[in-house]
């Protein structure tokens, strides 16, 4: 369905959405935009090094940022040992040193759905813009989960920080592979939660690049056979997302992505028409 004439969202994601099964995944990309101006994953990577005094996050010396986190964590623990976590404290700083609020991507993301009790939202971002949109739309905040406490993936309603958020504990923040490894593999609760929620819910990914480290994990929950979408900006090659078998809904990338907010926007306009409307 063009919302736009930019942008064409396709029927099963929009039908997904009225019938009460479609889980939006919103990624850093979203809160790019001002007036939240937060970095990518890569950038914020690359300010808590140089803050520290470590190099800069180089792909071709690291194998990914989280990687190079974790080994900045461990080479300050043995000058350093904790409560002190300066690479944690780092993160939080960068991320709160400047005025944030949520932006136009966050607000519609919200209002596409129709209640608060309607909500199925999954974030990886450590910023709480989604939760203040919902504040300022519904007269009843959603239920929110912060992992690790996550709810049943097939049985959710509300937002969902799947990787910890800013005013939580430093050490459930997800940041590093170390930090991945036990969400996704040793303590396993992201990918318990994502396991029974793409088995039964289609699902739409916002803010994600092709390349992000966030989707290298969450690829290995996609299971085959279920509805998976995602935004991509046409400057960018997207044969990553069709190896792991995500659809991509292709927008403009030209005068800072407004397209796609312009895009949901009027998506969820449309989901709160009424019958005359209509």
């Amino acid at each position: 369905m063009w919302f736009t004439d930019e942008v064409n969202v396709p029927d099963e994601i929009v039908d997904a959405l009225i019938d009460e099964r479609l889980v939006i995944f919103v990624g850093a990309g979203a809160s790019v935009r001002e007036p939240s101006g937060l970095p990518l994953f890569d950038t914020l990577v690359n300010r808590v090094a140089d803050d520290l005094g470590f190099d800069p996050y180089l792909a071709s010396t690291h194998h990914s940022p989280d990687a190079y986190l974790e080994e900045i964590e461990r080479t300050l623990e043995e000058s350093v040992p904790p409560p002190r976590r300066p690479m944690r404290e780092r993160v939080v700083a960068q991320l709160t040193g400047t005025p944030s609020s949520p932006n136009d991507v966050h607000e519609a993301i919200v209002r596409l759905f129709p209640q608060a009790n309607k909500v199925r939202i999954v974030t990886t971002n450590y910023d709480c813009h989604l939760e203040t949109a919902a504040a300022e739309v519904f007269p009843v905040a959603p239920n929110i989960y912060r992992a690790p406490a996550l709810p049943r993936g097939d049985d959710f309603e509300g937002i969902v920080h799947l990787h910890g958020c800013l005013g939580d504990k430093l050490t459930d923040l997800v940041l590093t592979s170390r930090d991945f490894g036990r969400a996704y593999l040793t303590e396993a609760w992201a990918s318990r939660f994502l396991y029974d929620l793409f088995r039964k819910y289609a699902t739409l990914f916002v803010g994600y690049s092709h390349d992000d480290v966030v989707m290298r994990y969450l690829a290995q929950g996609l299971q085959e056979g279920t509805v998976r979408h995602g935004f991509l900006a046409n400057d960018v090659n997207a044969s990553s997302w069709k190896a792991i078998d995500l659809n991509s809904i292709v927008y403009p990338a030209e005068d800072d992505h407004a397209a796609l907010a312009r895009c949901l926007e009027d998506w969820a306009r449309w989901t709160r028409m009424g019958r005359l409307e209509h």
